[in-house]
């Protein structure tokens, strides 16, 4: 059995490091009220707290990379993939998780988090790690593997063996941390997975320094650790390359200035009462009921806003977006400089090679679930030599162009982005014709 001194506090370096990444990245990319509250709004240094509060309340985070992350997800599941699986194999595809999500549902939202973090995983599981001995005993105690799926954030830290020959390179243990319950969630203890090739252990830990209470331990039947990366595109061991890396950063930047543009915008509407005296003056409050007392000489003037300061703000959003846009458009192809025959096979170069990316993420995918099957069919003393697990790697060049092209131009009329620049974009691109420019 493992160390029962385990500390859940020292994770792995690799964890330490990329942890506030992960988060950032997966608060981009999910928006909503949530990422209202987590403090991505700066408050201005000599901003009242009143106004801040007001600010924040009013603040709207228009996002961006949700729906290009996705962009991607849609091309790889254009179309589902196949399975070769033995007969109790493929009677679990309706219900992979005891969740009752079927395989295709299951996969496709691992591809979409491996897009944000750059990669997930799934622990191949069972009921207390106990395998049935008969296939009754299976079906009435539903002792039977399923798939969790895990974010980066809850593999705390893992170690490969090193000194066997036999086992070199494989994962020797994984300490997994269990998503909340709502228990947790109001300041309780958390839960632990240890993993390693012969046993497992679950620990429950509170809050503080107390020490850990290990609640369950047994065999692992499997003899290795059931923990699958599934990369989105790979970048190192159990690291990947996210799909919104560059864009999460402007969307980052770009709620901040759509929040003070919104603030310039609201305080332009109402003209500021200047009083030029060599009185101290106290803070007016105008109405229709009230009337102001001059001394002889003094003046006072209403000072409305020029625009220029909210048109240098609005110019600033402009350019963001654009960014936004010419990023998400340069991981599907880099645009053609020329022009004419030369410049149409350019572009057919250059949208291959995104083509390529794609292809790349359908093996990684393809290769993880197939893995996820082996060890399932493992668990169930099936032999894992005949599954076969296909994602699609046929991506049609003329028909991503125009999913892709079609894609922008909605967000051009919904108001997403300056929907000229989106055309002339995608026309530099070669992701529509050029003949579009000129309706």
């Amino acid at each position: 059995m493992m160390n029962k001194g385990i500390d859940f506090r020292q994770v792995h370096p690799v964890y330490k490091e990329n942890l506030s990444r992960w988060n950032y990245l997966r608060d981009h990319y999910t928006g909503g009220l949530d990422y209202v509250r987590k403090g991505y709004l700066s408050r201005h240094e000599r901003e009242s707290g009143d106004n801040f509060r007001r600010r924040l309340g009013d603040s709207r985070y228009p996002n961006y990379c949700k729906p290009i992350n996705n962009l991607f997800v849609s091309h790889l599941w254009r179309r589902k993939p196949r399975r070769s699986l033995p007969p109790r194999l493929e009677a679990l595809t309706c219900d992979v998780d005891r969740f009752g999500t079927g395989a295709n549902t299951f996969m496709k939202q691992l591809t979409v988090s491996a897009g944000v973090e750059g990669h997930a995983f799934i622990l191949v599981d069972a009921p207390s790690g106990t395998r049935p001995r008969t296939k009754a005993e299976e079906e009435s105690s539903r002792l039977r593997p399923y798939f969790v799926h895990l974010s980066p954030q809850q593999v705390l830290s893992w170690e490969f063996e090193t000194e066997s020959p036999e086992r070199f390179g494989q994962l020797k243990q994984a300490v997994l941390q269990e998503p909340r319950s709502e228990r947790d969630k109001s300041g309780g203890k958390r839960r632990y997975r240890v993993f390693s090739p012969e046993s497992w252990q679950v620990w429950e830990q509170g809050v503080g320094r107390g020490q850990p209470e290990l609640l369950a331990q047994g065999r692992n039947y499997l003899g290795e650790v059931p923990l699958i990366p599934v990369y989105n595109l790979r970048a190192g061991v159990f690291m990947g390359e996210s799909t919104i890396e560059d864009i999460a950063v402007l969307n980052h930047s770009l709620y901040q200035k759509t929040s003070i543009l919104d603030e310039a915008e609201y305080w332009a509407g109402f003209p500021q009462l200047v009083i030029f005296t060599d009185e101290d003056v106290a803070e007016v409050e105008l109405s229709q009921s009230r009337a102001l007392q001059f001394r002889p000489g003094d003046d006072a003037r209403f000072i409305e806003h020029s625009g220029k300061a909210i048109e240098s703000l609005r110019a600033s959003v402009r350019e963001i977006k654009q960014d936004i846009f010419r990023i998400a458009l340069k991981q599907i192809s880099e645009p053609s400089q020329g022009t004419g025959v030369e410049s149409a096979a350019k572009r057919r170069i250059d949208r291959s090679e995104f083509v390529a990316s794609l292809e790349e993420r359908s093996h990684n995918f393809e290769e993880a679930e197939q893995r996820a099957w082996q060890l399932a069919a493992k668990w169930m003393g099936e032999s894992p030599e005949n599954i076969e697990v296909e994602y699609n790697h046929r991506f049609d060049i003329e028909a991503l162009s125009e999913t892709t092209g079609q894609f922008f131009l909605d967000l051009g009329e919904k108001g997403y982005l300056e929907k000229e620049q989106v055309i002339r974009e995608l026309i530099r691109h070669g992701l529509l014709s050029e003949d579009l420019d000129h309706e």
